[in-house]
């Protein structure tokens, strides 16, 4: 009989001691390697955004950069991040969080700091628009320190009243909880 309340006590003193999986999302994380592209079919000049250049083809940005993720407890078990962007909400499952909504997402002066490779003279930093996510997944590993981030999804570029495809594939690493 005391073997068996000590194995519950144990068990239900263990099950006490873990945090929900949202816990390990809570924090800031940098990048560490990755890209972010913007492809468009923009004309430039007289025929489409006076006095800017035409977009044809992928604009990319290489990561790492300056920015950061920091991600919050959101309501209902899920987790909000807020970055350079805007924020999104997500709902964890295990070690991924998934986009569940993103309103209001805003993309400011494209490609922005980094490394960036463009197929024409368009100036750094200086695209900006409403950007819609079709999909985003910010998974972490089994150390919880380290974390993979993809998305998908549009930017309406006002400058040029155009929709722009924007994707992202890069790794974080925690850098607070």
């Amino acid at each position: 009989m005391v073997l068996w309340k000590g194995m519950i006590l144990g068990s239900w003193v263990l099950l006490g001691c873990s945090g929900s999986p949202r816990d390990e999302f809570i924090g800031t994380w940098k990048p560490t390697a990755g890209t972010t592209t913007l492809t468009c079919n923009a004309a430039g000049g007289d025929s489409g955004a006076p006095g800017l250049p035409p977009i044809h083809g992928a604009i990319t940005r290489a990561l790492p950069n300056a920015n950061t993720d920091t991600w919050v407890a959101g309501p209902n078990g899920t987790v909000v991040l807020t970055n350079e962007f805007g924020s999104l909400t997500a709902t964890v499952n295990g070690g991924t969080a998934t986009l569940s909504s993103s309103p209001g997402l805003w993309l400011e002066g494209f490609p922005g700091t980094g490394t960036v490779s463009e197929p024409s003279n368009l100036p750094s930093g200086s695209l900006s628009g409403n950007v819609a996510l079709t999909t985003y997944t910010f998974a972490i590993d089994s150390s919880s320190r380290e974390a993979t981030e993809t998305y998908a999804g549009t930017v309406y570029i006002a400058e040029y009243g155009t929709a722009c495809a924007l994707v992202e594939s890069a790794s974080y690493q925690k850098i607070t909880d």
